[in-house]
């Protein structure tokens, strides 16, 4: 069974991760030395090559790839946090800026959050499934002056499973365009079947002040600024879904997150009624008892027929006679978002760093620079270039394509017990066309004729 590696005290981790990244499937074809990874030990054990054969064992003609099947008992806690300090507490304080914590962010780079992105949505997305972590510069000593800390940010939100995302193919591709690559942590469960806010699944992660009141280069000064103001000595993370979370106290569930507000510029002006048509430019956002959320201040207009009810908002909002009130009854509404021009600004103000209350859990990888230079240089093979020139995240899928067939099984995506028989499902890889474009697309296997599946990438 695939289980979530625990930190004890930063002196257990999983074996260096030149060790974990680079020989979790070393040499599949011919004679292979599978490694296994290590877990609460602070050196990995001295396990003998084991030969393999390079060919299948009794096929009519030689020369087809070898295949691989992964059976992984991956369930629910496995989403967990990857760094955890302590077994079973549901906070954890350990973070220091002297360890290197691996993940989906880079360790040794500085992030800043791209809320508003500029990018034209592709078919099915929306504007806001582009907002994520950039890279904004390198990090000294895994600190930034004023940034996000790739290294914190791994410690503070990086789930079990997406470290064997990492491994296997370089992590779960959220948004995979060419020349964008936007990688996304697990979707933590929130209340299906349990809720890991501030858990013991997944801790409630606190980030001290410190005696020169940096909080450890791993928060923008905005952020630092904000937690003084407050007379917090700590900023606390919590974690959900796909968003991450930002508060002063350790409060809050699953069902309420009004508490982790820290530089959230979210809130909504004064309302005022309004008869007469649509300024021009006004779009649809939602229609009535729909949610819509505002990109930055922008100002909403509700209702129909030359009825309206205005007013600034700044992120999500319920477009509805209950927030706005009923500017013309019997008729179905709707709400439209105009360019503000007006002075009012929520409490995040200028210093905001988010319109939603949250950052989604998300991080542009393999990007370059103006020069084509690859800025997510890591010190593990992790971004392939291909003849494009554009790079991808890769792993040991990626490397061996062309040596063998890989198929990972897992338990199907069902919570009630329904079925009289089990399922399991794959995604192999391997055996058809080579990965020589940036996208390596993996062909699905059924057993008892259930698609549904575990996935890895």
């Amino acid at each position: 069974m695939f289980r979530r590696p625990v930190d004890q005290g930063h002196a257990n981790r999983w074996v260096t991760h030149r060790r974990f990244l680079g020989s979790l499937l070393l040499g599949i074809a011919g004679s292979a030395a599978v490694s296994l990874v290590v877990i609460g030990a602070p050196t990995a054990p001295n396990i003998p090559a084991l030969n393999i054969s390079s060919v299948p064992l009794y096929a009519a003609t030689q020369g087809d790839k070898p295949a691989l099947a992964l059976a992984l008992s991956v369930e629910f806690p496995t989403v967990g946090a990857q760094y955890v300090n302590v077994p079973g507490q549901s906070t954890d304080s350990s973070y220091t800026p002297t360890k290197e914590y691996l993940g989906y962010y880079n360790a040794e780079m500085c992030y800043t959050y791209k809320d508003n992105p500029s990018e034209t949505p592709s078919v099915g997305k929306t504007k806001a499934d582009y907002k994520r972590f950039v890279i904004s510069g390198p990090a000294s000593g895994h600190a930034c002056s004023d940034a996000f800390s790739g290294n914190f940010l791994n410690w503070a939100s990086n789930s079990a499973i997406d470290m064997l995302r990492l491994a296997l193919s370089g992590g779960d591709r959220y948004i995979d365009e060419t020349g964008l690559t936007v990688l996304q942590r697990a979707v933590l469960p929130n209340g299906d079947p349990i809720c890991m806010w501030n858990s013991t699944n997944f801790p409630a992660k606190q980030l001290a002040k410190g005696t020169d009141g940096s909080y450890a280069g791993a928060v923008p000064l905005a952020m630092v600024n904000a937690a003084n103001a407050s007379g917090a000595s700590s900023i606390w993370v919590a974690n959900t879904l796909n968003k991450i979370y930002f508060g002063t106290s350790q409060t809050g569930s699953c069902s309420d997150t009004s508490a982790y507000r820290l530089n959230a510029s979210v809130g909504m002006g004064p309302i005022t009624g309004f008869a007469g048509p649509l300024p021009a430019g006004a779009s649809q956002c939602a229609t009535e008892n729909g949610s819509c959320t505002t990109f930055g201040v922008q100002e909403v207009w509700y209702g129909a027929s030359g009825k309206w009810k205005k007013a600034p908002v700044a992120g999500p909002f319920s477009c509805s006679n209950a927030i706005f009130g009923d500017p013309i009854s019997g008729v179905g509404k709707a709400c439209y978002l105009v360019a503000y021009t007006g002075t009012w600004t929520p409490a995040g103000g200028a210093v905001a760093l988010n319109t939603d209350g949250f950052f989604y859990s998300r991080v542009e990888v393999c990007e370059k620079n103006a020069s084509g230079t690859l800025q997510d240089v890591r010190d593990y093979n992790f971004c392939n270039q291909y003849p494009n020139g554009n790079y991808k995240p890769s792993g040991t899928i990626q490397k061996y394509n062309n040596h063998l067939r890989l198929a990972a099984f897992g338990y199907a995506l069902e919570q009630t017990l329904s079925w009289d028989n089990g399922a399991s499902t794959a995604g192999r890889y391997g055996g058809g066309a080579s990965c020589t474009d940036e996208i390596c697309r993996p062909t699905y296997l059924r057993q008892q004729g259930h698609r549904k599946h575990t996935r890895i990438r």
